[in-house]
Protein backbone atom coordinates (compact mmCIF):
# COMPACT_ATOMS: atom_id res chain seq x y z
CA UNK A 1 0.00 0.00 0.00
CA UNK A 2 2.59 2.37 0.88
CA UNK A 3 4.71 1.56 -2.35
CA UNK A 4 1.50 1.94 -4.23
CA UNK A 5 0.72 5.52 -2.34
CA UNK A 6 4.29 7.11 -3.50
CA UNK A 7 3.68 5.74 -7.00
CA UNK A 8 0.44 7.51 -7.25
CA UNK A 9 1.03 10.28 -5.90
CA UNK A 10 3.79 10.54 -8.68
CA UNK A 11 1.86 9.27 -11.26
CA UNK A 12 -0.62 12.37 -10.77
CA UNK A 13 2.00 14.72 -10.89
CA UNK A 14 3.18 13.40 -14.06
CA UNK A 15 -0.36 13.73 -15.65
CA UNK A 16 -0.34 17.38 -14.40
CA UNK A 17 2.60 18.07 -16.48
CA UNK A 18 1.61 15.67 -19.26
CA UNK A 19 1.96 17.77 -22.69
CA UNK A 20 4.52 20.50 -21.34
CA UNK A 21 7.65 20.61 -22.87
CA UNK A 22 10.13 20.15 -20.22
CA UNK A 23 11.30 16.38 -20.34
CA UNK A 24 13.50 16.87 -17.65
CA UNK A 25 10.53 17.64 -15.22
CA UNK A 26 8.71 15.02 -16.99
CA UNK A 27 11.73 12.35 -16.18
CA UNK A 28 12.65 13.68 -12.44
CA UNK A 29 8.57 13.03 -11.72
CA UNK A 30 8.22 10.19 -13.73
CA UNK A 31 11.33 8.26 -12.03
CA UNK A 32 9.92 8.94 -8.54
CA UNK A 33 6.85 6.90 -9.88
CA UNK A 34 9.07 4.42 -12.28
CA UNK A 35 12.64 5.03 -13.71
CA UNK A 36 12.30 1.58 -15.64
CA UNK A 37 8.88 3.03 -17.36
CA UNK A 38 10.06 6.50 -17.41
CA UNK A 39 13.50 5.19 -19.43
CA UNK A 40 11.36 3.39 -22.39
CA UNK A 41 9.21 6.22 -22.55
CA UNK A 42 11.61 8.63 -23.50
CA UNK A 43 13.88 6.26 -25.15
CA UNK A 44 10.79 5.97 -27.45
CA UNK A 45 10.34 9.60 -27.66
CA UNK A 46 13.76 10.52 -28.19
CA UNK A 47 13.83 8.13 -31.22
CA UNK A 48 12.59 10.65 -33.66
CA UNK A 49 14.56 13.93 -31.85
CA UNK A 50 17.60 14.71 -32.93
CA UNK A 51 18.52 15.96 -29.31
CA UNK A 52 20.39 13.18 -27.76
CA UNK A 53 22.09 15.34 -24.78
CA UNK A 54 18.15 16.62 -23.28
CA UNK A 55 17.20 12.77 -23.85
CA UNK A 56 20.24 10.90 -22.28
CA UNK A 57 20.81 13.76 -19.63
CA UNK A 58 16.99 13.10 -18.48
CA UNK A 59 17.28 9.83 -18.58
CA UNK A 60 20.32 10.22 -16.08
CA UNK A 61 18.18 12.27 -14.12
CA UNK A 62 15.54 9.98 -14.02
CA UNK A 63 17.65 6.75 -12.59
CA UNK A 64 18.65 9.33 -10.23
CA UNK A 65 15.48 9.41 -8.56
CA UNK A 66 15.24 5.87 -7.97
CA UNK A 67 17.35 6.10 -5.11
CA UNK A 68 15.20 9.02 -3.77
CA UNK A 69 12.16 6.40 -3.84
CA UNK A 70 14.49 3.50 -2.54
CA UNK A 71 15.75 5.67 0.52
CA UNK A 72 11.73 6.73 1.19
CA UNK A 73 10.94 2.99 1.41
CA UNK A 74 13.96 2.21 3.53
CA UNK A 75 13.15 4.55 5.72
CA UNK A 76 9.40 3.56 6.05
CA UNK A 77 10.19 -0.32 6.32
CA UNK A 78 13.80 -0.66 7.85
CA UNK A 79 15.64 2.36 9.63
CA UNK A 80 18.64 0.15 9.92
CA UNK A 81 18.97 -0.14 6.45
CA UNK A 82 18.04 3.09 5.69
CA UNK A 83 21.03 4.43 7.71
CA UNK A 84 23.21 2.27 6.27
CA UNK A 85 22.46 3.29 2.63
CA UNK A 86 21.35 6.68 3.27
CA UNK A 87 24.39 8.81 2.57
CA UNK A 88 25.43 6.85 -0.38
CA UNK A 89 22.00 6.84 -1.98
CA UNK A 90 21.47 10.46 -1.48
CA UNK A 91 25.38 11.29 -3.06
CA UNK A 92 24.02 8.90 -5.75
CA UNK A 93 20.68 10.81 -6.52
CA UNK A 94 22.59 13.73 -6.58
CA UNK A 95 24.78 13.15 -9.06
CA UNK A 96 22.21 11.25 -11.50
CA UNK A 97 19.87 14.60 -10.93
CA UNK A 98 22.27 17.14 -11.40
CA UNK A 99 24.71 15.19 -13.82
CA UNK A 100 21.54 14.50 -16.43
CA UNK A 101 20.05 17.96 -15.82
CA UNK A 102 23.93 19.41 -16.51
CA UNK A 103 24.16 16.95 -19.46
CA UNK A 104 21.11 17.94 -21.06
CA UNK A 105 22.21 21.32 -21.37
CA UNK A 106 25.01 20.74 -23.52
CA UNK A 107 24.99 22.24 -27.10
CA UNK A 108 22.98 19.96 -29.16
CA UNK A 109 23.56 20.19 -33.07
CA UNK A 110 20.13 20.76 -33.75
CA UNK A 111 17.00 22.07 -31.54
CA UNK A 112 13.81 21.26 -31.53
CA UNK A 113 11.03 21.03 -29.04
CA UNK A 114 10.57 18.13 -27.28
CA UNK A 115 7.39 16.48 -25.33
CA UNK A 116 6.51 13.18 -23.32
CA UNK A 117 2.82 12.09 -24.07
CA UNK A 118 2.76 8.83 -22.77
CA UNK A 119 1.14 8.55 -19.34
CA UNK A 120 1.72 5.28 -17.14
CA UNK A 121 -0.32 3.04 -15.72
CA UNK A 122 -2.28 4.03 -12.77
CA UNK A 123 -0.42 2.20 -9.59
CA UNK A 124 -3.87 1.63 -8.32
CA UNK A 125 -5.58 -0.38 -10.74
CA UNK A 126 -6.91 -3.45 -8.83
CA UNK A 127 -4.36 -5.75 -11.72
CA UNK A 128 -1.09 -3.50 -11.06
CA UNK A 129 -1.87 -4.10 -7.06
CA UNK A 130 -2.56 -7.49 -6.97
CA UNK A 131 0.71 -8.22 -9.22
CA UNK A 132 2.93 -6.07 -6.93
CA UNK A 133 1.66 -8.21 -3.73
CA UNK A 134 2.26 -11.54 -5.56
CA UNK A 135 5.69 -10.66 -6.54
CA UNK A 136 6.55 -9.41 -2.77
CA UNK A 137 5.70 -12.60 -1.80
CA UNK A 138 7.46 -14.80 -4.54
CA UNK A 139 10.69 -12.34 -3.41
CA UNK A 140 10.06 -12.71 0.17
CA UNK A 141 9.84 -16.63 0.01
CA UNK A 142 12.94 -16.19 -2.55
CA UNK A 143 15.15 -14.91 -0.15
CA UNK A 144 14.74 -17.03 2.59
CA UNK A 145 15.57 -20.25 0.55
CA UNK A 146 18.64 -17.97 -0.92
CA UNK A 147 19.99 -17.43 2.16
CA UNK A 148 19.69 -21.15 2.96
CA UNK A 149 20.84 -22.73 -0.24
CA UNK A 150 23.28 -20.18 -2.01
CA UNK A 151 25.17 -19.04 0.29
CA UNK A 152 26.13 -15.45 0.41
CA UNK A 153 27.77 -15.20 -3.46
CA UNK A 154 24.59 -17.18 -4.85
CA UNK A 155 22.25 -14.28 -3.07
CA UNK A 156 24.45 -11.58 -4.32
CA UNK A 157 23.96 -12.98 -8.05
CA UNK A 158 20.15 -13.21 -7.43
CA UNK A 159 20.47 -9.70 -6.26
CA UNK A 160 21.64 -8.77 -9.49
CA UNK A 161 19.18 -10.97 -11.28
CA UNK A 162 16.42 -8.98 -9.52
CA UNK A 163 17.70 -5.94 -11.71
CA UNK A 164 16.39 -7.38 -14.48
CA UNK A 165 12.60 -6.77 -12.83
CA UNK A 166 11.10 -4.08 -10.81
CA UNK A 167 13.55 -4.46 -7.65
CA UNK A 168 10.70 -2.95 -5.57
CA UNK A 169 9.03 -6.01 -4.68
CA UNK A 170 12.90 -7.36 -4.03
CA UNK A 171 14.04 -4.58 -1.53
CA UNK A 172 10.90 -4.93 0.33
CA UNK A 173 11.21 -8.54 1.23
CA UNK A 174 14.67 -7.32 2.14
CA UNK A 175 13.58 -4.76 4.59
CA UNK A 176 11.49 -7.54 6.18
CA UNK A 177 14.70 -9.68 6.48
CA UNK A 178 17.55 -7.31 7.20
CA UNK A 179 18.52 -7.96 10.98
CA UNK A 180 16.50 -10.85 11.78
CA UNK A 181 17.45 -13.79 9.03
CA UNK A 182 20.23 -11.84 7.47
CA UNK A 183 22.45 -9.28 8.35
CA UNK A 184 22.03 -5.60 7.91
CA UNK A 185 25.12 -4.76 5.60
CA UNK A 186 24.27 -7.94 3.51
CA UNK A 187 21.00 -7.24 2.94
CA UNK A 188 22.18 -3.19 2.22
CA UNK A 189 24.71 -4.75 -0.10
CA UNK A 190 22.26 -6.70 -2.09
CA UNK A 191 20.31 -3.78 -2.39
CA UNK A 192 22.95 -1.47 -4.14
CA UNK A 193 23.94 -4.41 -6.63
CA UNK A 194 20.11 -4.86 -7.86
CA UNK A 195 19.83 -1.34 -7.96
CA UNK A 196 22.75 -1.31 -10.36
CA UNK A 197 21.98 -4.06 -12.08
CA UNK A 198 18.48 -2.28 -12.45
CA UNK A 199 20.67 0.50 -14.03
CA UNK A 200 22.65 -1.57 -16.42
CA UNK A 201 19.24 -3.42 -17.66
CA UNK A 202 17.39 0.46 -18.41
CA UNK A 203 20.66 1.51 -20.64
CA UNK A 204 20.21 -1.35 -22.80
CA UNK A 205 16.34 -0.26 -22.71
CA UNK A 206 17.73 2.82 -23.65
CA UNK A 207 19.61 1.59 -27.00
CA UNK A 208 16.71 -0.86 -27.78
CA UNK A 209 14.23 2.06 -27.95
CA UNK A 210 16.07 4.94 -29.34
CA UNK A 211 17.92 5.57 -31.87
CA UNK A 212 22.00 4.61 -32.26
CA UNK A 213 23.03 8.02 -31.38
CA UNK A 214 20.84 9.02 -28.36
CA UNK A 215 20.80 5.34 -27.08
CA UNK A 216 24.11 4.70 -27.16
CA UNK A 217 24.41 7.73 -25.15
CA UNK A 218 21.70 7.11 -22.43
CA UNK A 219 23.47 3.45 -22.13
CA UNK A 220 26.35 5.03 -21.61
CA UNK A 221 25.73 7.44 -19.13
CA UNK A 222 23.40 4.63 -17.37
CA UNK A 223 26.56 2.04 -16.87
CA UNK A 224 28.90 4.55 -15.76
CA UNK A 225 26.09 5.64 -13.22
CA UNK A 226 25.63 1.71 -12.54
CA UNK A 227 29.08 1.17 -12.09
CA UNK A 228 29.37 4.72 -9.54
CA UNK A 229 26.78 2.93 -7.57
CA UNK A 230 28.95 0.26 -6.42
CA UNK A 231 30.58 2.40 -4.31
CA UNK A 232 27.83 2.10 -1.79
CA UNK A 233 29.13 -1.66 -1.04
CA UNK A 234 32.06 -0.39 0.36
CA UNK A 235 30.36 2.19 2.38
Amino acid sequence: MTVSTISYGSYLLQKAIRGRSNIMLSAIVGGAYSSTLTTVVLAKRGRTSSRRHLFAGATLAACGMMYLRLLALLAIFNRSLFHQLGIPFLALAIVGIAGGWAWSLRKEEAEGDATVEETPKNPLELSAALLFGLLFVVMLIGTHYALIYLGKTGFYTLAALMGVTDVDPFILSLTQSAGTAMPVTMAGAAIAIAACSNNVVKGFYARAFCNKGTGSESMALLILFALLGLVALAW
